[in-house]
């Protein structure tokens, strides 16, 4: 409806992950980037290709996604992090 929102409003409506004070922006981009940077890089890029589009293809986007995950969980990434979490300790 046009009106102004804050960074808390933003955050309660689900448009923005965090809020953070205007001399903290810049670090908390860069812990974001870090983190994202550091996720399976080709996971994540199927996931943006799949945000992308209009919302008349939610159906067929959510029967994309379904598919591409049971790929993933076929990949080299995939069975390494399986492998990582098996061979943990208790």
């Amino acid at each position: 409806m046009g009106k102004p929102l804050n960074g808390d409003e933003a955050k309660a409506c689900g448009l923005v992950n965090q809020v953070a004070p205007s001399d903290q922006v810049e670090a908390e981009a860069m812990k974001a980037a870090q983190a994202i940077a550091a996720l399976p890089p080709e996971g994540v890029a199927i996931s943006r290709r799949l945000m992308k589009g209009a919302p008349d293809e939610i159906v067929r986007r959510i029967d994309e996604e379904a598919e591409q995950f049971k790929l993933r969980l076929k990949s080299p990434e995939a069975r390494k992090a399986f492998e990582a979490f098996l061979s943990r300790k208790k």
